[in-house]
């Protein structure tokens, strides 16, 4: 007789990630979240809580993101976030890219969400409605453009922490930028970036990134609503189109050669890879607006802190203490 197979159990516990041991990794439900903040405040250090900010503005940062922006070695960020998860103040998800790679991104946990809600004086909010901000942030379909666009800050950042004498001052949202200007301009984000030094300099820029997507005549568009800020006596910050393809960069050209921006608005574009993939960098090919096209191949690339755009150093803004210098 054909003994009887025993009944499969169900899977418990969580997925764990390669290298990881899943009895590290407690379910969130099983966490000690009403303990609240109080019972953990030992084991959060200032780095842990300034991550807790960054997700909170930018949504979701991925592994790599996070170590470019504020550890040394990777497998130190990955400890460090592992930890970080096992006490619910983070919570990740896996996220497979247009090139087929998968990427595991950070979002911010119930403990962390409900530090920086009480850190901006704002009721925190309840384990329901962490849960749904995190699944919209999964479900996004603009999430790789997103990733995107924090990756070029990630790059700023990184280089500022491996060349003294450089910095990222400013890296706002699109949503904080939209805001901060009445919804005048959506930029994919903000920043200044600061050069010190024989010649110290500073630069303001918005940033596009162009992912081919968006027809050229709506990029034309978005440019204008830059120029009329500027003719309204906003910032004149240079407007950066990082684009992810030669051919793209060189229709940019082409249809900006022949004016539909005032020249006083600074335009230049930069290639996300192709050698040129360093933001701080000599990347920046600055658009020549004249009556003929556009030449088919870049003049010198630039660095970012040679391009033209002037600051108006106002005092801080309301909700930036402590983070940059209020420029304008």
């Amino acid at each position: 007789m054909t003994p009887r197979r025993r009944p499969r159990q169900p899977l418990q516990g969580v997925p764990s990630l390669p290298g990881e041991t899943p009895s590290a990794l407690p379910s969130p439900s099983s966490l000690p979240v009403s303990a609240g903040l109080l019972r953990l405040s030992h084991r959060l250090t200032s780095r842990d809580l300034h991550l807790a900010r960054l997700l909170a503005e930018h949504r979701t940062l991925t592994t790599p993101q996070i170590t470019g922006l504020l550890f040394a070695h990777p497998g130190t960020a990955r400890n460090r976030l592992r930890q970080l998860r096992e006490i619910g103040f983070l919570d990740r998800f896996t996220h497979r890219t247009p090139d087929g790679d998968r990427v595991t991104c950070w979002v911010p946990g119930l403990l962390s969400a409900r530090y920086t809600a009480l850190a901006e004086d704002q009721p925190p909010p309840t384990p329901r409605a962490v849960r749904t901000a995190q699944d919209r942030i999964l479900a996004n379909p603009q999430l790789d453009h997103l990733l995107g666009v924090n990756q070029f800050f990630t790059d700023l950042t990184h280089h500022a922490r491996t060349h003294p004498g450089t910095r990222l001052l400013r890296w706002w949202s699109a949503e904080r930028t939209a805001a901060a200007f009445a919804g005048r301009i959506h930029p994919d984000g903000h920043g200044i970036w600061q050069v010190e030094g024989d010649r110290p300099a500073t630069v303001g820029f918005w940033l596009e990134h162009d992912t081919g997507s968006m027809p050229v005549p709506r990029v034309l568009a978005k440019l204008r609503s830059y120029q009329g800020l500027q003719q309204a006596g906003g910032p004149a910050f240079a407007v950066l189109l990082w684009v992810h393809s030669p051919r793209r960069e060189e229709h940019l050209h082409e249809a900006l050669a022949h004016g539909p921006v005032a020249p006083e608005v600074t335009v230049a574009t930069g290639l996300q890879h192709h050698g040129h993939g360093d933001p701080a960098g000599d990347s920046w090919w600055p658009v020549t607006t004249s009556a003929s096209p556009a030449p088919t191949t870049p003049m010198t690339r630039l660095p970012l802190i040679a391009l033209p755009a002037p600051l108006l150093a106002l005092g801080p803004q309301p909700g930036t203490a402590g983070e940059d210098t209020g420029y304008w």
